[in-house]
């Protein structure tokens, strides 16, 4: 079994800044949960793992994977966690067919990773199987967002698109969230078929997608806190429109 080279986890460790995930089109994943899940629904895309026992997986990985031993002290050099697992993998980007069918989320320059992670989660979670993400929106390679979505990034359809344009053309119902939008009962009349904008953490949903917006709504809160975390207002609306009949 080879040892990675120093050059090659220098390679690695500098997939974590989005300029070379750009140049070399893939991304690092951490953790044996996460490999697992790669190796279940995207076997094809995994170019290399760097595992301290990659005794317990050799016979589980395809032909075209590359699997190296590495020693525990490069494993914590190059992780971007505070307490790196026993692996990680290097993965091609993933690509979906493009679809606008069901329920589509839209993200407005969504910022924080852990948020998007559990947005992207969440979908999953509710069987939402794409979300158009604004060109400002965080990336979806970055380490936190893959580790925050639990594996829920092989398994949505995540497209990086001009969102002004997506929503001026869609001919889906398109609903955002807002502080003077109608209060969000089960009583409502909602479209399952429908774009929900999800806006930015600090600034809410920007003018220019506001006005695309055909229904906003409110989720309505009885304590005292100043607003919801975007991932948790995703969760809440989801549940609503996946209740639908």
């Amino acid at each position: 079994m080879d040892y990675a080279t120093k050059n090659t986890l220098k390679w690695v460790k500098s997939l974590y800044q989005n300029k070379y995930r750009t140049i070399n089109s893939c991304f690092n994943i951490e953790g044996e949960k996460m490999i697992q899940e790669a190796l279940y629904h995207h076997p094809e895309r995994i170019k290399y793992i760097f595992h301290l026992d990659p005794d317990l997986i050799e016979n589980k990985i395809p032909k075209s994977c590359k699997l190296f031993k590495i020693k525990k002290q490069d494993l914590l050099r190059i992780s971007n966690m505070k307490s790196p697992h026993k692996c990680i993998a290097v993965v091609d980007f993933i690509s979906f067919p493009s679809s606008s069918n069901g329920l589509v989320i839209a993200c407005d320059n969504i910022q924080d990773p852990g948020n998007f992670g559990t947005i992207i989660r969440t979908a999953d979670w509710f069987n939402v199987k794409t979300i158009w993400a604004s060109k400002d929106t965080v990336d979806k390679y970055n380490s936190k967002v893959i580790q925050s979505s639990m594996g829920s990034i092989f398994r949505i359809n995540i497209e990086y698109l001009d969102l002004d344009e997506k929503l001026k053309n869609t001919e889906k119902r398109i609903y955002g969230t807002t502080l003077t939008g109608k209060t969000l009962t089960k009583k409502m009349k909602l479209d399952k078929e429908s774009v929900i904008v999800m806006g930015n953490e600090g600034n809410g949903i920007s003018k220019k997608i506001l006005s695309h917006v055909d229904e906003e709504l409110l989720i309505f809160g009885k304590g005292f806190a100043e607003s919801l975390n975007v991932g948790v207002a995703t969760g809440i609306l989801l549940a609503f429109f996946t209740s639908i009949d």
